[in-house]
């Protein structure tokens, strides 16, 4: 079962996920994949593109499981917890599908390098964080200042 951690912890090596074309969200450089399990767990399997328990949609800050429609949530706080501070996710909450609703439990990004796809040792990289900016593509360090990205959807 695939579960919330703080991010960072282990030197964020088990965080690293990609999305792939076929809409899957991979793990890491393996050839696993998130899927909805039987019990409505996301669960590691297999990167199969044609399984539609690995499909997913990104959009307005949720991810849905394409065949179910049903968005991925942490089982935690409510949104009135969550932003009077009284209530965050904890480290090893399940991520489930349920009906979407917009709360803040079913509101994901992105955060990390943009790798090129022809050439998966090349990165988007910035020389500085100004209006105008020139994006270059530059081998891939993972370097906070220059290489890391939040991504919103």
């Amino acid at each position: 079962m695939i579960q919330t951690w703080v991010c960072g912890a282990s030197g964020g090596a088990n965080q690293r996920w990609t999305r792939t074309r076929a809409g899957q969200i991979q793990y890491n450089t393996t050839n696993m994949c998130a899927e909805m399990g039987p019990e409505g767990h996301l669960q590691l399997s297999p990167c199969n593109a044609n399984d539609d328990a690995q499909k997913f949609s990104f959009s307005d800050g949720a991810i849905r499981h394409v065949s179910t429609g049903k968005c991925l949530e942490v089982r935690g706080p409510s949104d009135a917890e969550y932003v009077s501070g009284s209530g965050l996710p904890s480290n090893r909450s399940p991520i489930l599908e349920a009906a979407c609703n917009s709360s803040l439990i079913q509101k994901w990004n992105f955060s990390g390098a943009i790798r090129y796809d022809a050439s998966q040792d090349l990165c988007l990289t910035r020389r500085a964080d100004a209006k105008g900016s020139t994006l270059y593509l530059a081998d891939c360090s993972d370097n906070p200042e220059t290489q890391v990205w939040d991504y919103y959807f």
